[in-house]
């Protein structure tokens, strides 16, 4: 599988083609590309680019990577424009990996995300907006604070927010349908549960007196 953004660009004339984010061949097929002219290319939520040549083009790759550069200074930037110019700004029907992202900042996700979204490097959710949906799992455990943060009502999977200390401030989806990860609450002060969780909800930081200070609903299940 390609890596995430994967595009194509011109080296002659800096154009960029964007169809399938997650695979090269894809895109070369749906939008008909001369791979003598065309050549593969990765944008990386870390912010690393790649733009690959070959010998008979009339730049190299350090001159395509900086021209790309120029165009889209940071990865959320080209990010926001392969989901409005691939029409994916309000669905997205695979997973999103962007674990590279520190920051949120500019960030604008699809309403809908088919599978799982994964932003296990913010430490913070400032200028985060979530999907209202999503149909796999949702990492955050990168989070240390829960300020700011604005969950989805309803998650089909698990949600993982390990590194939340506090449960200050959280405000948990009223449905989580498999398994909810706290591990890293040292008390239970505050935390009020979802009315569904469908699977087990982890809070190993706890100790067994601030175990029982939380408060389970008939439908939720024993804590691990």
């Amino acid at each position: 599988m390609c890596q995430f953004i994967s595009f194509h660009h011109n080296p002659y004339t800096g154009k960029i083609a964007v169809y399938d984010l997650e695979s090269h061949s894809n895109t070369e097929e749906k939008l008909k590309l001369d791979k003598t002219k065309w050549r593969e290319g990765h944008y990386l939520p870390t912010g690393g680019i790649e733009c690959r040549v070959v010998d008979i083009d009339p730049c190299t790759q350090r001159e395509a990577n900086a021209r790309l550069k120029t165009k889209f200074p940071t990865f959320i930037k080209f990010f926001n424009y392969c989901l409005r110019k691939t029409n994916q700004s309000k669905t997205y029907g695979k997973s999103l990996d962007l674990r590279g992202l520190t920051s949120a900042e500019g960030l604008v996700l699809p309403k809908e995300i088919g599978g799982s979204l994964d932003l296990d490097g913010l430490t913070s959710a400032e200028g985060l907006v979530l999907p209202k949906e999503i149909g796999g799992w949702l990492y955050l455990s990168g989070l240390t604070s829960a300020e700011g943060l604005v969950l989805p009502k309803k998650i089909v999977r698990s949600l993982y927010l390990n590194g939340l200390t506090s449960a200050e401030g959280l405000v948990l989806p009223k449905e989580i349908g498999r398994s909810l990860y706290l591990n890293g609450l040292t008390s239970a002060k505050g935390l009020v549960l979802p009315k569904e969780i469908g699977g087990w909800i982890y809070l190993g930081g706890l100790n067994k007196e601030e175990k029982e200070k939380v408060i389970y609903t008939k439908k939720t299940v024993e804590s691990k």
